[in-house]
């Protein structure tokens, strides 16, 4: 029996998630437990679902009609037209008239070949058509690019409110750990984490196009732009975040105790969560979420394609050779194009998704997180701290990676 993965379970979107939490944390709950981001991200996350679905189905349809257009041509020019000549052809033939025997015009057809002749027409036009708005869908970006912006920006605003959950947790780590030992403490670390959030995410979202550029537009990206808190930027020394966590934890007996314990919510909840999300990534799945499905069925039809094609030259090949009538039928060579025009789509489709690239991203933010996750278990609490700043680095580093290699999905034939 298999079970969906339950995705961002690491900000416990699950009423479930958020019970068995609230009895396995205790008194730290309040400080893993954000109902805004909680409420924010499921709202921006729907939205950045909803953009990349749309984006595909522009995409996808754009390779379709370009592959429709391109067969129905081939058919009408190798099967049809040849036919309705031979149509006009033997019937002129088997009237004997001269005049109409040369006769080109409409005039001098049955009136079953000008319905022909009127088909022949209509599936012109609709391959000529359907190419034209796949053309304008893959290269002038009529819908697509559209979409793919905007995908890109609400997905940037969903990771990093994700991303401000957390730090906003370990940049505020000391007073975390005081307000567990204090109801008017915990109630205004909450206020105080609410009205910062609402800040962030009132100037975050009024800014979200220069905020992607931000992201995608430096060859060499800044670390500072990871980081959301001014306390965790590279170019001011974390040393001060741990000496304020230190004496927090020197204040009396029992800091220390909670200080871990809010370590290893961290641990249990984000780290696990994105490891759990890293790995589950990498397998096999669902063929529009996972990429390993993905390159696995696309590689499997790509070989298929290839292999067929050659098959089917050869069949002509040995037709011309050997004077097989079986295999000069039109249809043998249409079908010789069909699977070669398909291998096309099939290249364009994987344009589109970049299986090989989001694997091996993902392979490689899987590796690092381990490393991070099995140092965190053995570490004081001194250097749990410089681990779990170096996960929101690595976490950050990915979303870039994400954001670059999506920028580059093209479905174009």
């Amino acid at each position: 029996m298999t079970h969906d993965f339950k995705f961002n379970d690491e900000l416990l979107l699950d009423p479930a998630d958020q019970e068995y939490a609230r009895k396995e944390l205790e008194d730290a709950y309040f400080v893993v437990f954000a109902p805004e981001t909680h409420d924010a991200f499921r709202r921006i996350d729907r939205r950045a679902l909803s953009e990349r679905n749309r984006f595909r189905f522009f995409g996808l349809l754009a390779v379709f009609l370009a592959f429709a257009a391109i067969c129905t041509a081939a058919y009408e020019a190798i099967i049809l037209i040849p036919a309705y000549d031979a149509q006009v052809a033997s019937e002129r033939a088997a009237k004997g008239d001269p005049e109409t025997a040369t006769d080109g015009s409409v005039k001098a057809l049955s009136p079953a070949l000008k319905l022909e002749k009127q088909r022949l027409k209509t599936v012109a036009a609709g391959a000529a058509s359907a190419g034209l708005v796949g053309v304008l869908i893959s290269w002038l970006g009529m819908g697509i690019a559209r979409r793919k912006q905007r995908w890109l920006a609400m997905r940037l605003f969903a990771e990093r409110i994700r991303q401000w959950n957390w730090q906003y947790l370990l940049a505020n780590l000391p007073a975390a750990v005081r307000s567990m030992g204090a109801e008017d403490r915990r109630n205004a670390y909450v206020e105080h984490r609410k009205r910062a959030f609402d800040n962030f995410a009132r100037d975050f979202e009024s800014k979200l196009d220069a905020r992607l550029h931000e992201n995608l537009g430096a060859e060499h990206h800044h670390a500072d732009t990871d980081w959301l808190m001014p306390q965790m930027r590279p170019h001011v020394s974390p040393q001060k975040l741990k000496k304020d966590m230190l004496d927090a934890v020197d204040e009396d007996s029992d800091a220390h105790r909670r200080a871990e314990k809010i370590l290893r919510a961290y641990n249990r909840t984000r780290m696990q969560g994105q490891l759990d999300y890293s790995q589950y990534m990498v397998g096999e799945g669902r063929f529009w979420t996972h990429p390993f499905t993905q390159l696995r069925i696309l590689e499997g039809t790509g070989h298929f394609l290839i292999a067929a094609t050659i098959v089917m030259h050869v069949a002509i090949v040995c037709a011309v050779l050997f004077d097989i009538p079986e295999l000069k039928s039109p249809h043998v060579y249409f079908l010789t194009i069909s699977f070669a025009i398909a291998a096309l789509a099939l290249r364009a489709v994987e344009g589109g998704l970049r299986a090989e690239q989001n694997l091996e991203r993902l392979k490689t933010y899987r590796e690092e997180l381990q490393d991070l996750f099995h140092s965190f278990h053995t570490a004081d609490l001194e250097n749990r701290i410089d681990i779990a700043i170096d996960f929101e680095a690595a976490a950050g580093r990915e979303m870039r990676e994400f954001l670059h290699c999506t920028k580059e999905q093209k479905y174009l034939m």
